[in-house]
């Protein structure tokens, strides 16, 4: 069986996967080998992420980005105070435009089905 790793390897997948779809569309013999490719795939997008991931990339006007908070966080309030405190990052007013300032635009915390608590992080730039 075909096992995703990286994000690399997502994107060899679909790849791949198109490309069969689109050679052999109404082959009965690539059927198992598409749904292997769709499983996999559905299981690596399933794993929690172990780091930041960019969920969206927005080009120059930022990115939203998931990743884990400390494990020692027991609550929502508890996790958007930590956010807050660390992870935030503010706007500084300046006389210029177009500094190319990273910014905090939004964020949202919450909580995984494992219990550990996570964040959304919207990233824009002064541009």
């Amino acid at each position: 069986m075909f096992e995703i790793r990286s994000n690399r390897d997502l994107g060899l997948a679909y790849i791949i996967l198109r490309d069969r779809e689109e050679r052999f569309p109404s082959s009965s013999r690539n059927d198992e080998k598409i749904v292997e490719w769709k499983k996999a795939i559905r299981e690596y997008l399933k794993k929690p992420a172990s780091e930041k991931v960019i969920v969206k990339d927005n080009g120059i006007d930022g990115a939203i980005i998931r990743y884990p908070l400390p494990e020692g966080i027991s609550s929502k309030e508890e996790g958007e105070e930590y956010f807050e405190e660390y992870e935030y990052i503010h706007y500084r007013p300046t006389y210029y435009d177009c500094t190319g300032q990273a910014f905090t635009s939004w964020y949202k915390v919450y909580q995984a089905k494992d219990g550990r608590w996570w964040v959304y992080h919207s990233i824009g730039y002064d541009v």
